[in-house]
C-alpha cells in the first residue's frame, strides 16, 4: 500500500513512506509473549515510543525528500533475530536483563 500511494501521489508532491516498529514495552501481552519477544531483542529491551522519534523526524524532513514508497523498520533487529540464541549473547542482553536492573 505504501508503494502504491507513493507511486500514485508523487506527481502531486506527496511523499509516502511507512514507519514500522517492533514490539513495544507498553503493549498488552501475556508474560509468555513478552518474554519471547524480549528474548529475541538484540538490544535486550522492548521499544519505547521515544525510540521511534528520530526515524519519524527523518522521514518527515528534507533529508528524505527522495525516498518514496519505503518502509523503515525500527525494531532493534527484532525481525532478523528469529535465530537468536541466548548462549551467544552477553549476559546483560539476555532475556529478562532489563527487568533485573
Amino acid at each position: 500500500m505504501t508503494r502504491a500511494v507513493a507511486q500514485g501521489w508523487a506527481c502531486h508532491g506527496v511523499n509516502a513512506n511507512a514507519l514500522l516498529c517492533g514490539p513495544m514495552a507498553d503493549a498488552e501481552s501475556s508474560p509468555e509473549e513478552s518474554g519471547e519477544r524480549l528474548r529475541r531483542m538484540p538490544y535486550g529491551r522492548l521499544a519505547r515510543a521515544e525510540d521511534l522519534v528520530g526515524a519519524a523526524i527523518f522521514l518527515s524532513s528534507d533529508d528524505a525528500k527522495f525516498i518514496a514508497g519505503e518502509s523503515l523498520v525500527v525494531d532493534a533487529g527484532y525481525t532478523v533475530a528469529g535465530v537468536t540464541d541466548d548462549r551467544y549473547r552477553p549476559e546483560w542482553v539476555r532475556a529478562g536483563a532489563e527487568e533485573k536492573k
